[in-house]
Parts: structure tokens; C-alpha cells; sequence
């Protein structure tokens, strides 16, 4: 991770409180974790929070999420995705695939965060799907990135479309 120390604004700032706010969305979910992120946020994450900080807040197991569900027994799994209707059925076939595993499903978790925001056709896509009512929704606002000590991202890929 690039030291910010040197830099004129005070960039250090910036990624410490979104780096708070990311240990806040490890923390709504309490025990064992298994994390998955949107591929697209692997990178930006990486700026944020390394993985002796993910451990700490308990995430056993790092994920890339694909149309198939990760292996693994966790009974607690946090999705970090952009809404794109895609991911969304990505994440609802896990959720069934775990629901037609048998019994030992009926106890896991899930909780979906939107980076930046959620929207009503991501709900309503989980919602035709089936497994609305079987997550926990949120939002994180991963606004501004601090790559070094001057080059902040933005990380939003339609901004100029």
C-alpha cells in the first residue's frame, strides 16, 4: 500500500475513514466470514484494506464472485458488489444452491453491500429471484480511493459516459 504521508492533501485522512466505514461493513455481520467481491473491486479494495485488517474483523475466506457459489462451509458470506443486475443473479444462485443443499443452509447468513449505492432493480431482480427476503442489504460509499500520494480514483466507471 503506497505511503500517503508526503502528499499535499491529506490523503491519509481520506483513506483511514474509508477504511473505517469498510471495518463498520465487516462488523454488521457478526462470527466467520466468507467474503466475496465483485471482480471488478478486488483492486480497489486491496487500497483500502489488506488482508491482516480483513482477518481481524473476521473473514476466513476471500472470494471472487462468479456464477458459481464459493466451496466452502462458512455459514456467514458478505457480498461486496456493484448493482449490476448480473451480479445480482449471481448472488441469488449461490443463495439457492445453498438452499437446495439440505438442511445445514437454513442457518447461513447473507448481506449484500452496494459500492456506492444500491437500486430498486437490484432489489427487485433479488426479489423475483426468490431470495429477497434471505440477505441483509446495504450500501458502502467508496468514494474516493487514495492510490499514492497523489492519485485518488473515483471508481466510478460510467461518471463519464
Amino acid at each position: 500500500m503506497a505511503s500517503l504521508a508526503n502528499s499535499v492533501i491529506n490523503l491519509d485522512s481520506l483513506r483511514e475513514a474509508t477504511r473505517r466505514e469498510f471495518v463498520g461493513v465487516l462488523g454488521s455481520m457478526n462470527g466467520k466470514k466468507a467474503l466475496i467481491l465483485d471482480p471488478q473491486l478486488i483492486g480497489p479494495s486491496d487500497h483500502i484494506a489488506e488482508v491482516p485488517l480483513l482477518r481481524e474483523n473476521g473473514v476466513e475466506s476471500i472470494h471472487k464472485l462468479t456464477s458459481e457459489p464459493p466451496n466452502t462451509e462458512f455459514k456467514n458470506f458478505l457480498y461486496l458488489v456493484r448493482p449490476r443486475m448480473e451480479l445480482m443473479r449471481d448472488i441469488a444462485a449461490h443463495i439457492l444452491a445453498h438452499q437446495q443443499e439440505g438442511s445445514s443452509s437454513s442457518n447461513r447468513n447473507y448481506a449484500v453491500y452496494f459500492v456506492p449505492r444500491r437500486t430498486l432493480i437490484c432489489e427487485r431482480i433479488l426479489e423475483e429471484m426468490g431470495v429477497f427476503g434471505s440477505l441483509v442489504l446495504g450500501e458502502f460509499n467508496m468514494n474516493f480511493i487514495p492510490f499514492d500520494d497523489d492519485i485518488l480514483s473515483m471508481e466510478l466507471e460510467n461518471s463519464f459516459r
